[in-house]
């Protein structure tokens, strides 16, 4: 009976300590995989970005010490469009460029010049002016930083393609030519992107700065 009680504490021991290894090696693996420092800069990043109105002037005082790049500056202040926002004027211009804008404007505007009114064909022309309503409405929703540059690049564009106000008819809703205008958009869309993309990257520093200080504090890095 002695043996048989000794063999199983012998069994035992193995088995506790096959356990042992196998839970030491996961927990080996998996502290390897992320440190201290790692597994803190992820909590605090994170209550950074979910009190960043508390702690924006910290942020403000962060950005303008020395350690900092001058053009860290601004982009605080920056308001950044969200890529929603983008997205429904790129869906807005899409929407215009599936329509026949050329054949519809040259429709109606033949019928204008002979005097014809016929709602059939004039629902066409209505549909292209609901679309750019519909998208310029939409423009007014980005950033106003990015409104401005918006109306900035309509302006120049309308300037240097002016329509003749002798005809008779407006064939074009901002004075210039759909097909023009739509290039300009999609042009300005694009660039609107890129600044906002580095925008977001310059403000993600800050915050991981922010996050690594509070953690550096601690004694971990």
């Amino acid at each position: 009976m002695i043996q048989l009680k000794r063999g199983l504490y012998k069994m035992t021991d193995r088995s506790g300590m096959r356990y042992l290894i196998v839970f030491l090696g996961l927990f080996l693996f998996v502290g390897c995989g992320e440190s201290q420092y790692e597994r803190c800069l992820k909590v605090e990043k994170a209550k950074v970005v979910e009190n960043w109105d508390d702690i924006y002037q910290i942020a403000k005082r962060l950005v303008l010490n020395s350690s900092f790049p001058l053009d860290f500056r601004g982009v605080l202040e920056q308001e950044i469009t969200t890529q929603e926002a983008i997205q429904k004027l790129r869906d807005g211009l899409q929407v215009l460029a599936s329509l026949p804008l050329v054949e519809i404007q040259k429709k109606y505007s033949e019928m204008e010049l002979r005097g014809i009114e016929n709602p059939e064909e004039a629902s066409g022309y209505n549909k292209v002016f609901e679309a750019w309503d519909s998208y310029y409405d939409l423009s007014r929703t980005l950033a106003q930083e990015d409104v401005e540059m918006l109306d900035q690049v309509l302006d120049q564009t309308i300037d240097s393609h002016q329509s003749n106000s002798d005809s008779g008819y407006q064939s074009y809703y901002f004075g210039a030519p759909d097909e023009v205008i739509l290039e300009v958009q999609y042009e300005a869309l694009d660039a609107i992107e890129k600044s906002n993309q580095e925008a977001k990257e310059k403000l993600d520093l800050v915050r991981n700065k922010i996050a690594s200080d509070i953690c550096n504090s601690r004694g971990l890095y």
